[in-house]
């Protein structure tokens, strides 16, 4: 179970010079990419990841590995992710059960799912993973389909210090979760009965997101698991624009003092709000990087 909930959690962002290079940052089909500001002498890498893929699917180019080992400093999203005592610790509830906040029929859905895909009845699903929250339990229709993957965030890392290179996460583990933590019961029950919905779809869906990355094709991907509605928001706004906004102010400190390299999830950089305009938007110069990944 460790093993599975460690995978799980890494399965589990001046207007002038933005005007003068034509990035349409809600199309774009690049994941590597070269950051400059004309006041600085330091350059930055920025990387999107897809955080798993299947080991067989699994490319790290040349020229991203290069960039890794000249940086001074690689960022990503947390550099804590090999710590699997507390991504137990913090996948289980406090307080209550899982189920607490469902209705009689959503809870017999849920056993109904858990007894076919995982051999466990409602007495045996309760007492090992009925204190799971939410967003754990969300991720278990993958959790068949990640044995053999392999993580992009844990390899880069790994590469930083096997060259002696500092890691800094964004944020920490406990905030990552804070964040889904906030979510409303309301919320909170609809990511858990989507995972019973679409539990027929999940290979395939896993499939064509590895496929849509290899492709470099961020706009389709971004499309596969859509979510509606107010998760659609919560998902916009607190998961992904709000952290891009804190990230880019923080980069925005470091990029004086060290060259960077940076690598979080692919889904950060797409949008009027991701990484990839955010920093335009604040004066830096980016240049997409041709790499091959298929």
């Amino acid at each position: 179970m460790k093993s599975i909930l460690s995978l799980l959690f890494t399965f589990l962002f001046s207007s002038l010079f933005a005007q003068n290079q034509d990035i349409d940052p809600n199309d774009l089909h690049n994941l590597f990419w070269k950051i400059e500001h004309p006041y600085s002498k330091k350059v930055g890498y920025l990387i999107g990841t897809i955080h798993l893929i299947d080991k067989d699917k699994f490319v790290l180019p040349k020229e991203v590995t290069k960039r890794i080992s000249k940086a001074d400093v690689l960022y990503v999203e947390i550099a804590e992710m090999q710590d699997q005592a507390k991504a137990m610790e913090l996948s289980m509830m406090k307080e209550g059960r899982m189920t607490d906040i469902l209705s009689k029929e959503q809870r017999d859905s849920v056993y109904v799912y858990t007894n076919t895909e995982f051999g466990m009845d409602s007495a045996k699903f309760e007492k090992l993973m009925g204190k799971f929250k939410p967003l754990v339990f969300s991720q278990l229709a993958f959790a068949k389909l990640l044995t053999s993957a392999k993580s992009y965030d844990l390899t880069i890392s790994a590469l930083a210090k096997e060259n002696k290179i500092p890691v800094e996460g964004f944020e920490t583990l406990e905030e990552q979760m804070g964040f889904f933590d906030s979510m409303s019961d309301e919320l909170k029950i609809e990511l858990i009965m989507q995972t019973v919905r679409k539990n027929d779809s999940s290979e395939e869906e896993w499939g064509k997101m590895q496929n849509l990355y290899l492709d470099q094709n961020l706009p389709e991907l971004l499309k596969v698991g859509e979510f509606k509605g107010e998760m659609s928001d919560f998902m916009n706004t607190t998961i992904s624009e709000n952290r891009n906004v804190k990230w880019v102010s923080k980069l925005d400190k470091e990029f004086d003092k060290n060259n960077l390299f940076i690598a979080v999830g692919a889904a950060h950089l797409q949008g009027d709000r991701g990484l990839i305009n955010l920093l335009l938007s604040k004066g830096y110069v980016l240049t997409p990087i041709s790499i091959q990944l298929n």
